[in-house]
Order: C-alpha cells, then sequence, then structure tokens
C-alpha cells in the first residue's frame, strides 16, 4: 500500500525534523507546468503504481503454480507470498526518513533501479528456497515504489488538486493490480509460462528507470534525520510485523494450536512490538508518534481502514478458493477478475470527478453500503454457482474500494498536516499497517472462519447420512446408476458411488461455511456503516447547535 510523500502545504513547515515554530517557512508558491509536462508526470506515476500493484497481484495470484513449477507442494507455495509480503509492512517507515536524509531524486532512482535487478535476478530461480529469498528482496523493492508513485502524482498538481484529485487516480491503479494479475495470469501462462510474468515485471522496471531519469523530482534539502535508535527501533517492528504476517499465513494451514513453533513466533512478535513501544514511548523524537496514534481520531481511521481490508478479504481471498473449492479453476476466472478491473478503475474515475473533502462522510457511507449489497447477494451462494453469479457483486466490492480508501487516505493526510509535518510518519504506521498487515490479518480470520464452520457442517450432514435419509438412499442409488455404465461389479459400483456422495457432502459443507463467512462480513459492513451514520448524524447535530445564535 502506499507510502504518503513529504507535500507542500503553504504555512507548513516543510522540514519535518525542525519542530521550531520560529523557524518555519513556507514553501515556494506552486507554479503551473504545461500540460505536456503534466501529462508525462503522471503516466510516470501510473506506471510505477501499476507495476509496483502487478508484482503484487502475480505474487498472490500465482504462487501455488509457481511453486509447482519449482517441484514444491501447494503447502509450501505460501512460503512465497509471505516472503513477500514480510518486509512489506514495515519497511516504508525508515523508507520515509532515507528519503528525507538522501534526497527525493537519488530515492526514486535508487527504488526502481533495485526493483529491476530484482526482477532481473527472478529470471534465474531454480529452485524453492532460492525463489522465497528472491520474493522476499522483491518485497523489499517493491515497498519504497508506492511512494514514488505519489510523489510523481503529486509533483506537478496544485494544493486543491493534490487530495482530490493526485490521490484518488494514483490509489486506483495501486489497488488494480490484484484483480488485474488475476485477470492476465491464465493468458501469459497459457501461451508462455512463468518467467513470462517475470519478463513482464522487468519491462516495466526498465521503462520506470526511462520515465525517471528523463523526468526528475523537484529536489529538496537534505536532512539527517536517521539516529542509531531508529534503526534499532524499526528493527524491533519489522521483526514484530513479519512474525505476525507467519502467524497469520501459517496459522490456518498448520492450525493455530497444533504447532509449536507458530507460538515462539507469535511471541516473538509480542516481545519485540511490546520493546518497540517501551522505547518509543520514552524517546524525545520517535520512529513514530505512539500517544497521538491512540488519539480518538486516528484510533477511529485505523479501525474503519482495517475492517475495510477486512471486508475486501473476500474478494481477494474468499472468491478464488471458493470457486476453486466448487471445481473450477483460477483459468476460468479470468472474465470475473476483468470485470472487477474495470469496475474498480470506473470507481477511482468518478471519485476523481466527485471527490471534495466535505463529501468524504457520505462517500464513505455510499462506498459501504455497496459493500454490503454485494456481500448480501454472495449470501446466497450454493454448490451450483459459477463466476458469473459474482459478476454484479465483486464489481460492487471494486467500485466501493476505490472510493472509500483514497478519500480515508487524503483524510488521514490532511488531518496529519494540520497537526504538523511531524505528525506525517505516524500517519503512514497507521495507513500501512492498516492495509499490509489488514490485508494478511484479514485473510487469516477469513481461511479460519471456513476452515471451522467447513467442520461444523461436515460433521452435521454426516450426522444426516448416518440416519438413513430416505434422500441419501436415493442419492446413492442414482450415482450407482451413473456408474453401471463403467463398471459391472457391484462392489466396485457402491465404493465409487460413496466416495462421489462423500465428495459431494464435503463440496456442500465448504460452501455452506463460505455462505457463514460471507454472512459474518455482511453483519461486520452493516456495523461499520452503521457507526458512521451515528457518527455523522450527530456531527451535523453538533455543527446546527454551534450556528445556532445564543
Amino acid at each position: 500500500m502506499p507510502e504518503t510523500p513529504h507535500l507542500h502545504i503553504p504555512g507548513v513547515n516543510p522540514n519535518p525534523s525542525d519542530p521550531s515554530p520560529k523557524e518555519q517557512r513556507p514553501p515556494p508558491p506552486f507554479e503551473p507546468k504545461p500540460r505536456l509536462h503534466v501529462l508525462g508526470y503522471i503516466v510516470a506515476s501510473i506506471v510505477v503504481a501499476i507495476a509496483m500493484s502487478l508484482s503484487q497481484g502475480f505474487t498472490t495470484a500465482n504462487a501455488q503454480r509457481i511453486a509447482g513449477d519449482l517441484g514444491a507442494s501447494q503447502t509450501e507455495s505460501l512460503w512465497l507470498t509471505a516472503a513477500y509480503m514480510i518486509p512489506r509492512a514495515s519497511l516504508s517507515l525508515m523508507l520515509v526518513k532515507l528519503r528525507t536524509q538522501y534526497g527525493l531524486r537519488n530515492f526514486a532512482i535508487l527504488s526502481v533501479a533495485c526493483f529491476a535487478l530484482v526482477n532481473f535476478a527472478t529470471l534465474w530461480v531454480d529452485g524453492l528456497h532460492s525463489a522465497i529469498v528472491v520474493q522476499f528482496f522483491a518485497g523489499c523493492a517493491s515497498a519504497p515504489l508506492a511512494s514514488v508513485a505519489v510523489l510523481y502524482m503529486l509533483e506537478v498538481l496544485p494544493l486543491p488538486k493534490k487530495m482530490t484529485f493526485g490521490i484518488p487516480l494514483v490509489m486506483t491503479f495501486i489497488l488494480v493490480g490484484t484483480p488485474l494479475a488475476y485477470a492476465i495470469s491464465p493468458a501469459l501462462y497459457h501461451h508462455f509460462n512463468y518467467l513470462s510474468l517475470r519478463q513482464m515485471e522487468f519491462g516495466l522496471s526498465l521503462l520506470m528507470i526511462g520515465l525517471i531519469y528523463t523526468l526528475p523530482l523537484t529536489p529538496m534539502p537534505r536532512v539527517p534525520v536517521i539516529s542509531v535508535m531508529d534503526v534499532i527501533t524499526f528493527s524491533l517492528l519489522a521483526i514484530g510485523f513479519g512474525s505476525v504476517v507467519v502467524v497469520f499465513f501459517w496459522g490456518t494451514t498448520v492450525w493455530w494450536t497444533d504447532a509449536m513453533w507458530l507460538g515462539v513466533v507469535a511471541c516473538l512478535a509480542l516481545l519485540c512490538l511490546s520493546a518497540f513501544v517501551a522505547i518509543e514511548l520514552k524517546r524525545d523524537r520517535p520512529l513514530i508518534d505512539l500517544r497521538w496514534l491512540v488519539s480518538w481520531p486516528i484510533l477511529r481511521l485505523a479501525a474503519a481502514l482495517f475492517l475495510m481490508r477486512m471486508l475486501l478479504s473476500e474478494q481477494t481471498v474468499g472468491i478464488p478458493r471458493l470457486l476453486s473449492t466448487i471445481g473450477y479453476s483460477y483459468d476460468q476466472l479470468w472474465l470475473l477478475f476483468l470485470i472487477i478491473t474495470i469496475a474498480t478503475i470506473s470507481g477511482g474515475i468518478v471519485c476523481v470527478l466527485t471527490f471534495k473533502m466535505e463529501r468524504m462522510p457520505e462517500m464513505h457511507m455510499a462506498a459501504l453500503a455497496m459493500m454490503a449489497l454485494g456481500l448480501a447477494l454472495d449470501t446466497r451462494v450454493n454448490a451450483q454457482w459459477g463466476p458469473q453469479q459474482f459478476y454484479v457483486s465483486q464489481a460492487l466490492l471494486g467500485f466501493a474500494s476505490t472510493i472509500f480508501l483514497p478519500t480515508a487516505m487524503a483524510n488521514g493526510i490532511m488531518n496529519a498536516f494540520r497537526r504538523s509535518p511531524n505528525y506525517l510518519l505516524s500517519f503512514i504506521a497507521v495507513f500501512l499497517a492498516s492495509q499490509s498487515l489488514g490485508a494478511v490479518i484479514g485473510s487469516g480470520i477469513f481461511r479460519s472462519t471456513v476452515q471451522l464452520r467447513t467442520t461444523f457442517h461436515t460433521e452435521l450432514l454426516n450426522g444426516q447420512l448416518m440416519e438413513g435419509n430416505p434422500m441419501v438412499s436415493s442419492t446413492i442409488a442414482q450415482l450407482k446408476q451413473l456408474y453401471a455404465a463403467t463398471s459391472a461389479d457391484p462392489t466396485v459400483i457402491k465404493s465409487e458411488a460413496l466416495s462421489q456422495l462423500s465428495s459431494n457432502v464435503s463440496v456442500q459443507a465448504n460452501v455452506l461455511a463460505y455462505a457463514d463467512a460471507f454472512h459474518a462480513l455482511l453483519y461486520l459492513a452493516l456495523f461499520t456503516l452503521s457507526c458512521l451514520i451515528i457518527n455523522y448524524l450527530w456531527t451535523k447535530r453538533k455543527e446546527r447547535l454551534q450556528s445556532q445564535p445564543a
């Protein structure tokens, strides 16, 4: 997810390391650029955003196939996605200070150069272990690209357009990467192979290098802001967040209480994050202002962002896994994800055309209402459904995501800068943690819920089979007739019929479990929407009372 660049806001100290109000100087006035100049920077931003999001999307969509090409199991493929996500949850925090200390241009060029180098290295991967190492460095290399994309989008825009045009547009192309990767991966894999994905990423990285070298960012004063204690506290945070990623990726696979090593990793996460909090609370210039993070406005924003990622887990995790359970391969889902891609871009366009800061509460409520409607449609799922039954519901979720998240990000940036530029880093921590970790935690909770409910429904259905239900006897008789055409042995026919019945029960139990999970997400969406409506009405009432004469 994106980091936020240093914004030139009039009347605000542009040096985040200098808290002295006496030395605050407004930045130079904005100078309009020629249209072609503006278009070039916008194109550069979009290319960087798509390259970054496609990199993550290819990893998510093709981890199992990549592992298969490398001779690994589906379970081992989890390490490929986990290795990619581990550095992304925390690395952006240090990147903000690196950018300030070493300069924007150097930061941008080095970021895309590292991304190109890692993509070139992936062309030579020949085993699972080397793939995991490369995936880790790919996660490190792609982490700065969100920041670079945002920087280029905001570089040439006047202040009013930065929040209402720049942020929604660049966020749209950052969010569209995963569904786009699902949509185009089958064709690339069918006509070429695993290397075609990496070659595409490598080509995009070379294009980024050309664009960034040709279109430099405006230089800013370099300020030495990195201290030894920053490195120590960041290391604790990185280990803590990385451990959380591992726990939630593997918790459902090995089950939470069945693997001792999982408990050790969870304890490591708790210890590192506790030490980070204890040290940061006593520092004069902390890496993150934790006291501000627990203020009510920021907690409310963080909760809304986290809940949004939880709701989107239905699209990123639930639907692909459900359709795979029913019997559809990922190659048959390309049209569904193409529709999601179009809907996501459409939502971003609508956001760009309609967004104003004063409209943000209404846009958030509309987005959540659309998500609730989409989830409600999916709660009716059954074993006869295919991808076409999800076109409308998933289009609603994709459309709503690019209405909600960009406006929330813009609002958070403005709140941080109203207080002080020093709080920008703290807001980035909230946004990235709620998005990167929210996606991982949401996926883990969703998969665990499905697994628990699958066990429940399997036991329930098997209990009905043992009771001698006439419908069960009729089903077995029909299956025997079906297999009688392939075998004359009554024992083999009965065995195949019972095996098919057991498989049908397993599919039905899984579908019922997914329906339960969709119901839970629907209730969560309705709860969040109710909270937003209550807060909106309360705020309007306070404004009305304050406007009345005493």
